[in-house]
């Protein structure tokens, strides 16, 4: 089946471009092997309306007789052309590129494969950075920039293998609230406050975000995996971190750093860098635009938590398990590429490290999956933070102290996040996947042998990336009269739709030169775009296992042909092998471009036969879908990246390997502007006023706002004040509540939300709390500790501190009954309040506003629908009592053993499968009248109901 489909383009065109860098320095006398067709943009194939400027002036040959060998050997309004700088063509802006093709190709048919309009001058772009001088690299959108990196230093370690150290660090990350968050083009908003461009604004965490970091080190070399909550991490991301810690430590990491995005849609963004004066404003499709302040605050958070990680090392053991068919029945992620046959390999890794005495310190695990279910204005780590949670719950509750958890994606381009198949809905969602997902992992992971006695190895690949390079023919990926050389998609394409095939048939896919899309080099005025046109890959040996990265959005699909890929060459074992996505750099999706053969050996594949057994292009971008229309190099892409991935390996594994691409240089970019963001200034005599007290009482189960006045976002950072639930202890004397996590119940957790609002010139900072039926009752109260700018500079930031008024919290009273009666007996059915759905419900004022819960009150009970009072867990026939009343006077009274009380899974709510919990009591020897039964209900909690009704007997 095939659907490539457009996204509707609902921005503002650019009205003037922004200004443009000097000139690229150093650009080739050269066009990387373009067959340009003769009569493609020549000037008597042009139309009237082509947008294309016939007949320019152009210089004869020779007018400057400096000879040449790269285009920056030629100075400002000169090209390279034959060895010798001759005279450039003329255009107008940026726009104007279409007019630098024309005019090059008039001197020579393929000379403007890369032609640009930059400064009222045509210049030839650099590609790659063998079309730039020893020592630059091309980069900004085709410049050739000086590299600054030191290539030159040893590898982190030492000389002799030793046994395992490990660390593990987790560190709050430095952003204010009111930062775009990155994953969704529906998010798209213009200038609507301080820290945004092209995206809205955040308004409040549903928890705080953290970077975490595991460190390795067997005395001969070390290793550093970094997770962080993004929605994908950048090869520029990368090689800031590594040079940091090069500084640090006087060693090259770029072969022993591993960096990864959990790939939530609900983090910080604006530090992939796109180009600020493209045809149209480019972080608008969900990254939002690039910002130099935002990027080094994600590169500081990065640097530090790996810092943390080595700071931390202690003597540790690990082992690793790849658990086969964890989740064929799909209730934690299932496949959502619907145009191909299903393909999910349902494989689980996970690496547990103790330490010397075999006390967990830390788990990274991973699968293939999407952090997709948070759209709202709030960050969270989302469908991903729900299951992190659960299970660095169990293992501190096992170990007696925080042990981090570290998510790691894996082929997750093709699959979407679950934790909805029993009807839970927003947050209650992450909660109901941890549950799941611990409760059929748990064992296994606790059961990993550990061995102090590790072998690392690790290598990065770096490569170019051109639509040469990636294998096309001049007019083999071309569309229409897109104006580029043959009319290819030169720079890749993205929101492709295919013509003439709209059906569910396997056997039909799309003809490469029949795909229309949106072109990049339309978007960037035909300028190469960088963070697309390199990238590297990562292979990595843990003793026997095997671990590839993949800079991208894998499906499922493509994952297992590189591995088979390894295999067939190297010999690997794809039973102890795995990928990691989302990591290292990002090119969006990475789709099959025609997957063929064996089924593969993982015993929970979900594919009903062999690859082989489909008809060809079954498995492959050609079928369409978003996942193919979000892969920018098109249908040559996969095999491209399979290839690559497999020189990886080879080169880790010491292989003699015959490399196809000239090198690529580390990413490095020209710094932006890093003016720092504006802060507001605040009263201190202000700050921490109470605006919203709470309650001197408030029950289980309900839901309460608390806010006050404190400072700026800006000064607030890192993410929101931080919020603390105390309880009294004795008269006056509070300490933290502790969490199973053994952290502090605070709203770095998902336990408080937090929102921020304005109000005339005061920053005010809400939380929204609510607590589960068995939260221990007693008094407590909310500590705050935040900080607000008195005064310009560094020094003008001041802490605070402020307290709620002490509360009661007390079992609710809400306990359900549904009592029916008769001469017979008595009966009903017995529940807490439903969980509303949580709603983000914007008002004027407050655009971060929300109702509803946001705690899941049991994992088989969804949003909406009430939950039971669980037989024997929550109640038993003890807490029943049912006074039977005729004229006033107690008659009879049913308690303990006179009820049977069953919980059992029903239809309700339009759901099968809900547990109800009912009760009966047999009435026995009541004489004729008409009666009232008041039924009281306790459950072993101390929450409690009543219900009556009256009932006559004949």
């Amino acid at each position: 089946m095939y659907r490539f489909r457009f996204m509707p383009f609902v921005l503002i065109f650019l009205l003037a471009a922004c200004s443009d860098p000097e000139g690229p320095t150093k650009t080739p006398d050269a066009t990387h092997g373009a067959d340009v067709a003769d009569d493609v943009l020549a000037a008597d194939t042009l139309t009237p309306d082509s947008g294309l400027e016939v007949g320019v002036d152009v210089a004869p040959d020779g007018v400057d007789s400096q000879a040449c060998a790269l285009q920056g050997d030629c100075a400002k309004g000169l090209f390279c052309h034959h060895g010798t700088c001759e005279q450039a063509p003329t255009c107008q802006t940026l726009a104007d590129w279409r007019t630098c093709i024309l005019a090059f190709n008039t001197i020579e048919q393929g000379l403007g494969r890369s032609a640009v309009c930059r400064d009222e001058v045509c210049e030839i772009a650099c590609l790659i950075d063998a079309d730039c001088a020893e020592g630059l690299t091309c980069s900004d959108h085709g410049h050739c920039i000086r590299f600054d990196g030191d290539l030159s230093g040893p590898l982190p370690g030492g000389a002799a293998r030793t046994d395992l150290r490990a660390g593990a660090s987790n560190v709050l990350m430095n952003f204010p609230i009111g930062l775009s968050m990155g994953g969704y083009g529906s998010r798209a908003g213009s200038n609507m406050g301080r820290y945004v461009k092209s995206l809205r604004p955040s308004h409040g965490q549903l928890h705080g975000l953290f970077a975490r970091a595991l460190a390795l080190d067997n005395g001969e070399r070390e290793l550093i995996f970094i997770r962080l909550p993004i929605i994908f991490p950048t090869m520029a991301l990368h090689e800031a971190v590594a040079r940091k810690l090069q500084e640090q430590t006087g060693r090259d990491w770029r072969d022993s750093l591993v960096i990864s995005g959990t790939h939530t849609h609900s983090g910080p963004t604006r530090y992939w860098h796109l180009p600020d004066d493209a045809a149209l404003p480019l972080g608008a499709l969900g990254t939002d635009e690039f910002s130099q302040v935002a990027f080094d605050w994600l590169v500081d958070t990065t640097v530090e938590a790996a810092s943390q990680a080595r700071a931390a090392f202690e003597p540790a053991r690990m082992g690793w398990d790849i658990m086969e068919a964890f989740d064929t029945d799909d209730l934690i992620a299932s496949d959502r590429w619907g145009e191909t046959p299903p393909f999910d390999d349902n494989r689980l890794l996970t690496l547990r490290v103790d330490d010397a005495a075999g006390v967990p310190l830390a788990i990274l695990f991973s699968h293939g999956t999407h952090g997709t279910h948070n759209s709202s204005d709030y960050f969270t780590g989302d469908a991903i933070a729900g299951v992190e949670r659960a299970v660095e719950a169990a293992f501190s509750e096992h170990a007696g102290r925080f042990v981090p958890s570290l998510f790691f994606n894996q082929n997750g381009g093709s699959m979407s996040p679950r934790g909805d198949n029993f009807g839970h809905r927003e947050a209650h969602t992450y909660e109901n996947l941890g549950y799941r997902f611990v409760e059929r992992t748990l064992a296994r992971m606790m059961a990993i042998e550990t061995t102090a006695t590790w072998q690392l190895d690790a290598r990065t690949h770096r490569f170019p990336i051109t639509y040469e390079y990636l294998g096309y023919a001049p007019g083999e990926w071309s569309f229409g009269r897109l104006g580029t050389s043959n009319n290819d998609y030169i720079y890749g394409g993205l929101q492709c739709m295919g013509s003439g095939v709209a059906d569910n048939d396997y056997a039909t896919h799309a003809d490469p030169d029949k795909i229309g899309c949106l072109g990049l080099h339309q978007l960037s005025h035909h300028r190469p775009v960088s963070m697309l046109a390199r990238s590297q890959i990562t292979t990595l040996q843990l003793n026997d296992l095997t671990i590839v990265t993949l800079p991208g959005e894998p499906a499922m699909e493509l994952g297992w042909q590189v591995l088979r890929e390894i295999r067939d060459k190297y010999g690997v074992d794809p039973m102890k092998s795995f990928i990691f996505g989302y990591a290292q750099a990002h090119l969006l999706y990475i789709t099959p471009t025609n997957l063929r053969g064996e089924l593969p050996p993982f015993p929970g594949i979900s594919t009903p036969m062999a690859p082989d057994d489909y008809p060809d292009f079954a498995f492959s971008y050609l079928q369409g879908g978003y996942e193919a229309s979000s892969t920018p190099w098109g249908f040559r892409m996969g095999d491209f990246i399979i290839a690559r991935a497999a020189e990886a390996t080879g080169l880790m594994l010491g292989e003699t390997v015959e490399l196809t691409l000239p090198a690529a240089l580390p990413a490095q970019y020209t710094r932006g502007e890093d003016t720092p963001f504006a802060i507001d200034l605040s009263a201190a005599a202000r700050v921490g006023t109470i605006v919203l007290d709470m309650p001197a009482q408030i029950a289980r189960l309900e839901t309460v706002h608390f806010g006050w006045i404190g400072g700026d976002p800006g000064a607030e950072m890192p993410q929101a004040p931080r919020v603390v639930l105390e309880r009294e202890l004795s008269a006056n004397n509070f300490a933290p509540v502790i969490t199973q996590s053994h952290l502090d119940y605070d709203n770095r957790e998902p336990l408080i939300l937090t929102r921020t609002r304005q109000n005339g010139d005061d920053w005010e900072w809400v939380i929204y709390w609510e607590e589960l039926k068995d939260f221990p009752a007693g008094n407590y109260r909310f500590r705050v500790e935040g900080h607000f700018q008195e005064s310009a500079g560094p020094t003008g930031r001041k802490p605070y501190t402020t307290t709620s008024r002490v509360f009661e919290l007390v079992p609710t009273s809400e306990v359900t009954v549904n009592l029916v009666a008769g001469a017979e007996q008595i009966s009903g059915t017995l529940a807490y309040p439903a969980a509303e759905q949580l709603r983000f419900a914007r008002i004027q004022g407050d655009p971060g506003n929300i109702v509803g819960s946001y705690r899941m009150r049991h994992h088989d009970v969804g949003s909406n629908i009430p939950d039971p009072l669980f037989a024997d867990q929550d109640l038993t026939t003890a807490g029943l009592t049912a006074r039977i009343k005729l004229a006033g006077d107690t008659v009879l009274t049913l308690s303990g053993a006179d009820f049977t009380l069953v919980t059992a899974p029903e239809t309700s709510h339009g759901r099968n499968n809900v547990p109800v919990t009912r009760f009966s009591a047999a009435l026995a020897g009541l004489a004729a009248g008409s009666y009232v039964v008041e039924l009281d209900v306790s459950d072993l909690h101390a929450n409690h109901g009543t219900a009556s009704v009256t009932f006559d007997v004949p």
